[in-house]
Formats: C-alpha cells, sequence, structure tokens
C-alpha cells in the first residue's frame, strides 16, 4: 500500500503560460489549411465547437516544457471573437455615420424622388444602425433589443440581412453569419489551466521532438470532467475564407481615403460628424438633429 502511494504521481492545480512547440504529431486544420496541433470549426454564435482536431504538445514556460495532452481540452476563444465583432461593429459605424452626413449633406440641395429615395435609404441605415448597436451589445453579453439575451439572439438572426455582406455593415456581417475557426499553431503563446503532475512521459514523447527527455516529466492531463482550459488563442478567423488580395486592396484604399481626411480641417469636421452622428443614432432621431446642428454650426 505505501509502495503505491509513493509511486502515484502527484498532481496539483496549475495555470501555465508558454508557447506551443509540436510533440510527436502535426495536424493541418481543414479550412484555412494551417499546420497547427489544435483547430476546430464553431457556428456564429457558439461557444462549443461542431467538429475538431486535436494533438498532444509541449508547452514551452519560463520554467522549461510541459507536456499537454490534448484528449481532454476546451480553448476558451468566446473573448477574442467578441472583440473581433466589437471592432467590426465600431469601424461599420464610423462608415455609416459618414453615410448619413452624405445624405443629410445630399437632402439640401435635391427634392422630389431624388430626396424620397435617399429618405428610403436614411431609414433602412436606421434599422442598420439598430443592428450594428445589438451586435455589439450581444458581443459584450449585454442587451440592446429584447428583454434578454435568448430574445436578442432570434432578433439579429431574423434581422441579420439589414447588414449587407458587399456594403454597410459588411465587416459585421462576415463575423455573425460565417462560421468561424480556431486555431492553434507552434509558437503561439498560450495559457493551459488544469491538473499537472509530474509522471513519466508516454514513450511516444520520451526523446523526440528535439528535446533530450528525461524518463519522466511536468504533464498537463484533463478528464472528460475536468478538461484542461485553454484561454490566450492566437488565431482565430472566419472559416468561410472569401478574402482576395483585391477585395484587401480595396478595403485598404477606403480606410485609406476615410482616415486621411484627418490631415485637414474639413476632414476633421467631417469625421467628427461621422463620430457624433454614430453616437445619436442610439438616442433615436432627436438626439441625431441635435448632433448634426452641433457640427453644422461649426
Amino acid at each position: 500500500m505505501s509502495d503505491k502511494s509513493e509511486s502515484a504521481p502527484r498532481s496539483d492545480h496549475a495555470e501555465l503560460r508558454g508557447k506551443v512547440v509540436i510533440a510527436k504529431s502535426v495536424l493541418r486544420s481543414p479550412t484555412s489549411g494551417r499546420e497547427c496541433v489544435y483547430w476546430d470549426v464553431r457556428d456564429r454564435w457558439e461557444a462549443q465547437p461542431k467538429e475538431r482536431g486535436l494533438a498532444d504538445f509541449w508547452l514551452e514556460t519560463a520554467d522549461g516544457k510541459v507536456l499537454v495532452l490534448g484528449d481532454h481540452v476546451q480553448v476558451d476563444a468566446r473573448a477574442d471573437h467578441s472583440r473581433r465583432i466589437v471592432e467590426a461593429v465600431e469601424g461599420d459605424l464610423v462608415a455609416l455615420g459618414e453615410r448619413l452626413g452624405d445624405i443629410k449633406r445630399t437632402l439640401r440641395s435635391v427634392q422630389g424622388p431624388e430626396a424620397a429615395k435617399l429618405q428610403r435609404e436614411r431609414q433602412e441605415l436606421a434599422k442598420l444602425a439598430t443592428f450594428l448597436h445589438a451586435t455589439k451589445a450581444h458581443a459584450k453579453d449585454r442587451v440592446h433589443v429584447g428583454r434578454s439575451k435568448s430574445e436578442q439572439a432570434k432578433w439579429l438572426e431574423s434581422n441579420a440581412h439589414v447588414a449587407k455582406a458587399d456594403g454597410l455593415g459588411m465587416r459585421t456581417a462576415k463575423l455573425t453569419r460565417d462560421a468561424w475557426e480556431v486555431v492553434i499553431e507552434p509558437g503561439h503563446e498560450i495559457i493551459v489551466n488544469g491538473r499537472c503532475s509530474v509522471e513519466l512521459l508516454p514513450p511516444e514523447h520520451g526523446g523526440d521532438g528535439g528535446y533530450r527527455a528525461a524518463s519522466s516529466g511536468r504533464v498537463l492531463r484533463g478528464t472528460s470532467a475536468a478538461p484542461l482550459l485553454i484561454t490566450g488563442v492566437g488565431i482565430i478567423s472566419p472559416a468561410a475564407n472569401n478574402s482576395s488580395p483585391e477585395r484587401a486592396s480595396v478595403e485598404a484604399r477606403r480606410s485609406q481615403r476615410r482616415w486621411g481626411r484627418l490631415g485637414d480641417p474639413e476632414g476633421r469636421r467631417r469625421s467628427l460628424r461621422a463620430a457624433l452622428i454614430a453616437l445619436a443614432i442610439v438616442g433615436g432621431a432627436v438626439g441625431l438633429g441635435v448632433a448634426l446642428e452641433l457640427v453644422s454650426s461649426r
């Protein structure tokens, strides 16, 4: 009994930060083709993957290497995905504010059918603004539309069409409509929480992978009841990659034109007007009118 107790590996809970190093085998994500030790694909707002692949890997920490067994792991990428959504919404709101400013200026000099068309566009943009703010709130675990997150999620799904995939709201639309991929590649810095013990290393990890390994070492091992929790994921991207050099070039030129205006006084006024419009949308039509009048009087 005493011998068994002494030979059993002692395990403690640990939180370890380090860089990922291939242990034995390497995977390739089916959507982006990246070499990795872990990949998964998730739908829209889902926190849990619908499919995944995983392998054992070394975690190179400040105190040496630790073997991470990939049988039972949970990768939490919600915070990173939410941050990307919030950034996309804020960018789309700036573009939305600029377009509303253009409409307001044009309405001063047109009448008839052209004015009616612009008024209809302004109404559609108001719907888009509500969708964008609700999307941002949902990403931050807040409620902007409805009485609960579940009601808000249903509203977002039924109103997703207002964000045009090839126009205003396209960045937000892409992140909230497409499946998205999580990949952990060699060299990524991550944090692993779970049970850590010093034990005999599995034969397949006894000396390969460039390490002159001893017979025992530190091992992070999860179970089905208590999986290892991995955060600080290095790569999160849309699973359906529709980007192209041409599209990236167009978006870069748009961004350059937008932010290049800040170099002249009129550009600063227009950018301030766009920002105030985007903020005022939350307050409704009255707030929008006040913001426009404040900027117009400058």
